[in-house]
């Protein structure tokens, strides 16, 4: 109030209303009173992070039978002879698609290019020799002439064992790539072993082949499955196939002459392939939980020893 008792005329400061986004803030006379209504949140599905890793691993055994079944009814490689010239292509395909994914975004799947290997080069030739030799006649324990017998089914077993123990431990992080990868060659042993006549380099071809397929189509059905189903469609697979060759008339028939030694050793390989089918991806969920437990156990330890607490 002025001393001669007039008031004085008081401006209020001007009032700075914030901007509003969208139209609003471009159009000086818009109202600011209303606001833009957000938009509800869509809800993000899960994401399962081990199904392209799944539907991967069918790559190799697609290619391989496919180049297989090729080679074993057209092209000069499917002539037989010392050199088997169509295997040999084969395996060096193989080579070249594990190098070329080993250093890729997915390293993983190179693995699966490595078992196609494995069981090209690996397990066809001594499942092969070990056929030949459990439809040899005259095997048997009585006349000491079951020796090689019982050695090319041992290099068998060991063979089998020794990949799927790899598969494991290489595969410990996804389980159920465990059981895709040793896929291929748990198919492989049934349809070699049922293998009636001389094997040559078209009969291993087509039984390669075979069995590889099958494995891609395992594969793939495995893929579209929720995660805890996949680990049981390899040993279904597995007794779908050897129901399928018995029928055709694939089966367990050596020679007469033979003695009980060659149906054992049948057995047992056969089913061992099965026991490794069933416990590969149980032994690599079981290792991927011990994994897990000892990390968990050391990361306060790690911590502590960060911070400067002494360890007791």
């Amino acid at each position: 109030m002025r001393p001669d008792g007039g008031r004085d005329k008081w401006t209020p400061p001007p009032w700075h209303a914030p901007r509003e986004s969208g139209e609003a803030a471009r159009s000086p006379g818009a109202s600011t009173s209303r606001r833009p209504t957000p938009r509800p949140a869509s809800r993000a599905q899960p994401v399962d992070p081990e199904r392209p890793v799944v539907l991967g691993f069918a790559i190799a055994p697609a290619v391989t039978g496919v180049v297989a079944l090729l080679l074993a009814f057209g092209g000069p490689l499917r002539a037989t002879g010392a050199v088997p010239f169509g295997l040999v292509f084969l395996c060096g395909l193989q080579i070249v698609g594990y190098l070329a994914t080993r250093h890729g975004e997915a390293a993983i799947l190179a693995r699966s290019w490595l078992i196609a290997l494995l069981t090209t080069a690996g397990l066809l030739p001594l499942v092969s020799l070990q056929a030949s030799v459990l439809r040899e006649p005259y095997v048997a324990m009585s006349r000491h002439s079951a020796t090689p017998a019982l050695i090319a089914s041992m290099v068998v077993v060991l063979f089998l064992v020794v990949v799927a123990a790899w598969c494991v431990v290489a595969f410990s992080s996804v389980p159920e790539a465990a059981a895709m990868a040793f896929t291929p060659l748990a198919l492989l042993v049934p349809g070699v072993l049922g293998i009636e006549a001389t094997i040559d380099q078209r009969a291993a071809l087509e039984a390669l082949a075979v069995s590889s397929l099958f494995a891609a189509g395992v594969t793939v059905l495995a893929w579209s499955l929720p995660r805890g189903a996949r680990s049981a469609i390899p040993p279904i697979a597995l007794v779908v196939q050897v129901v399928v060759l018995w029928a055709a008339g694939r089966g367990p028939s050596f020679p007469e002459t033979s003695g009980r030694i060659v149906d054992v050793l049948y057995w047992v390989t056969l089913l061992l392939t099965a026991v490794l089918v069933f416990g590969v991806p149980v032994a690599a969920a079981r290792l991927k939980q011990a994994i897990a437990t000892l990390e968990d156990a050391e990361r306060p330890r790690r911590s502590g020893a960060d911070e400067g607490v002494p360890l007791q």
